[in-house]
Order: C-alpha cells, then structure tokens, then sequence
C-alpha cells in the first residue's frame, strides 16, 4: 500500500512527455522525422505520433521538403515561433 503522502510526493514531480522532448528537439533545429529518430535514438512510430500531435496542436509546422538518402522527399518540421 502507498503511504498518503508518497502519493502526495509523486504527484509533484515535473514529468516531461516525450511530446515536449520531440519539441525541444525541434526547437533547437529543423528536422525530418528520419532526423528526429537519429538525434533521439527512438524509433520512427515513436516519434510521428508525438509530431502528428504537436502539428495538430499549433505547435510545430511544415517547413519545408528535402530530399531523403533513399531519394524520395521527407516534411522538414519546425517550431512555430
């Protein structure tokens, strides 16, 4: 059983989401989601939902298209200012 206050204490800890960390990557540069798997070590699943959520809520944006190393175009993302 959890103590009254452990679950008090637990309830204050700052949690960082993995949404604020793909946007605080972003925010110290522009990046393809490719990009984003390499900087973070996560897989590729991992990181276009916490994207896709961030884009829907106003918070990054489409930039730009570069061309990938497998030669097809990939969305550059980047924070709204």
């Amino acid at each position: 059983m959890i103590q009254e206050t452990s679950a008090a204490a637990y309830d204050t800890i700052d949690r960082i989401t993995d949404e604020q960390i793909v946007y605080n990557e972003l925010e110290k540069g522009v990046a393809t989601d490719l990009e984003l798997c390499d900087r973070l070590g996560w897989t590729i699943n991992r990181i276009t939902g916490r994207r896709n959520k961030l884009f829907k809520n106003g918070k990054v944006k489409k930039m730009y298209k570069k061309e990938n190393p497998s030669g097809r175009y990939a969305i550059v993302w980047g924070v709204v200012a």
